[in-house]
């Protein structure tokens, strides 16, 4: 995926992204962000309580589009490598 994609289908149909939480922090990307309703997520870390940090904001974010319907859907990339030259790598 590159990144265009995510612009590409916000002209279908405007959505939410998922982003590294030090967007959140850049005052015209972060504001931006905001507008969208996007949610900022804590990436990058192998800790457990991390990636469940993670997975709460995203449950609670969709919980509330189908609760409410007021907030944008919520566009998530799986990231992550997927080779390492020799052969796929398993999906983190």
């Amino acid at each position: 995926m590159s990144y265009l994609d995510s612009n590409i289908l916000y002209t279908f149909q405007e959505l939410a992204l998922s982003l590294d939480e030090i967007f959140g922090r850049l005052p015209v990307v972060g504001n931006m962000a905001n507008a969208l309703d996007s949610i900022f997520l804590p990436r990058g870390s192998k800790s457990e309580e991390k990636k469940q940090q993670a997975m709460d904001i995203i449950v609670t974010r969709q919980k509330e589009i189908e609760t409410t319907g007021e907030l944008n859907p919520l566009l998530i990339f799986p990231e992550g490598l997927t080779t390492n030259g020799k052969h796929l790598l398993e999906f983190r």
